[in-house]
C-alpha cells in the first residue's frame, strides 16, 4: 500500500536511479530524433523547432534531477515558467509553419 511505501508505489522501489535516468536519457533523445524525422519530412521549415525542442527536453530532464516528484506527475512540469515559455514558443512555430 502507499502508506507502506512512503506515499509511492511499491513497484518504484525495484527500479535502481541510475537505470531510471538512463531510460529517461534514452527517451528524450528518440523523441528528438523522432521529431526531426518527421520535420524533415513533413516540412523543412518545422527544423526551425528542433533548438526550441531540445532546450525543452534539456529543461524538461533538469526538473525531474531537481525534483523527482516532477516525473512521478509530469503536470507539476507545467508550472515551471521556463519550460511553459518554450512549449508556447514552439507551438506557435510549429502552427505558423503547419497551418
Amino acid at each position: 500500500s502507499k502508506k507502506d511505501s512512503g506515499g509511492t508505489r511499491s513497484v518504484l522501489k525495484k527500479y535502481s536511479l541510475k537505470n531510471t535516468k538512463r531510460i529517461l536519457i534514452w527517451n528524450a533523445f528518440f523523441l528528438l530524433i523522432s521529431f526531426t524525422i518527421y520535420s524533415i519530412q513533413k516540412d523543412l521549415w518545422l527544423l526551425l523547432s528542433v533548438p526550441i525542442t531540445i532546450m525543452a527536453l534539456i529543461r524538461y530532464v533538469k526538473l525531474v534531477e531537481l525534483n523527482p516528484l516532477v516525473g512521478l506527475q509530469t503536470q507539476r512540469a507545467i508550472f515551471d515558467k521556463k519550460l511553459l515559455v518554450m512549449a508556447l514558443i514552439w507551438a506557435l512555430m510549429v502552427g505558423l509553419v503547419l497551418y
